[in-house]
């Protein structure tokens, strides 16, 4: 039998763990953001009450994308948002905020996370070592992104657990949802990815 795998604590290590085949690329800044916001749009233009999670590292990074996330999460049936804040909050329309401690793997990644009934997309990168801190700019990540619905389970998954870890409450509603079968014709998930690419390369334009 196998060993059960250790409580999640690192959306991009479940990631490697389970699929070491998908082969991370170093990505900038600046199409990591084109990348997230091609995600969340096109999750927000299929109305379908997805599950939501993303990492955002430090609370300002969060605060600058707080009112897009308020309306992502006003559509979503579970909207998460993992940052160093200094205590989980629910705030009333918007995503339940998540504390990351500054010693923790989740507060070096960038995350972006939608599993929907009809769709599945997810961006997970961890920053480089090498990455600079003080130039924003110059930021690069190790990412890995997929619209397999498997992957992005297990990525939601992962990203469950850590919620649960905060609010216990939560967890027996995440998990009946994330234990469904992500049953997804393989095309709709190819003209999904082909959708994002499309905002992306518009995002960067």
């Amino acid at each position: 039998t196998r060993d059960p795998e250790p409580p999640a604590t690192s959306p991009y290590a479940a990631l490697r763990r389970r699929h070491p085949d998908l082969e991370p690329r170093l990505l900038p800044k600046r199409l990591m953001i084109a990348l997230s916001h091609a995600i969340e749009d096109e999750s927000l233009s299929r109305a379908e009450r997805p599950i939501l999670f993303a990492a955002f590292q430090r609370e300002r990074f969060y605060r600058q994308a707080q009112a897009r996330w308020r309306t992502l999460s006003l559509h979503a049936e579970l909207a998460v948002v993992f940052a160093e804040f200094e205590a989980p909050r629910s705030p009333r329309g918007g995503p339940l905020e998540i504390p990351v401690r500054r010693d923790s793997p989740l507060a070096r990644e960038w995350a972006i996370v939608c599993d929907a009934p009809g769709h599945a997309a997810c961006l997970v990168g961890r920053e480089a070592l090498e990455s600079g801190r003080t130039d924003h700019h110059g930021r690069s990540f190790e990412t890995v992104w997929s619209v397999e619905p498997d992957v992005v389970r297990d990525v939601a998954r992962a990203c469950a657990q850590i919620t649960a870890t905060n609010q216990a409450a939560l967890a027996d509603r995440v998990r009946a949802r994330l234990e469904a079968a992500p049953a997804r014709p393989a095309g709709d998930q190819l003209r999904l990815a082909a959708a994002i690419t499309n905002r992306t390369l518009s995002y960067l334009t």
